[in-house]
């Protein structure tokens, strides 16, 4: 259970890191409220990790809530990304069609990072606190 627990705080803390530099260094927005549900998304992740590597007992409850939240966040990011391209592709035309792909194709992207990690660590974590299995 600990080594597991261990695994997923690094990708915690990982995932806080990535969150931090791709949202708020690489792609920053204009939007007030995504600035600030970014950075504390990414403080929160990262403090999770760090809990999930001392407190074992907290640290699955931590986990889960946390992965939960993650597949909030993706989930709204996603349908952004997706109404930001159809968006785009209904004003723009031809431009809007290509700009559409490149949004698409970022929306993909925002699964594949923040999804797919939170999943993975519920669908764990879920088994470790109902304990063994009985055959």
């Amino acid at each position: 259970m600990k080594g597991s627990l261990r695994a997923f705080g690094l990708g915690n803390i990982l995932s806080g890191l990535l969150l931090y530099v791709v949202f708020q260094r690489l792609f920053p927005n204009r939007l007030g409220w995504f600035q600030t549900l970014t950075l504390g998304l990414s403080i929160v992740l990262c403090a999770t990790g760090v809990l999930q590597w001392i407190w074992p007992r907290g640290g699955v409850r931590a986990g889960l809530l946390i992965a939960w939240l993650m597949l909030g966040f993706s989930a709204l990011t996603f349908s952004l990304l997706v109404l930001s391209a159809s968006y785009i592709h209904a004003m723009y035309g031809q431009i809007g069609q290509v700009m559409a792909v490149l949004f698409s194709i970022a929306a993909l992207m925002v699964v594949l990072l923040f999804a797919i990690f939170p999943y993975l660590q519920l669908k764990n974590l879920r088994t470790l606190r109902s304990g063994p299995q009985k055959s």
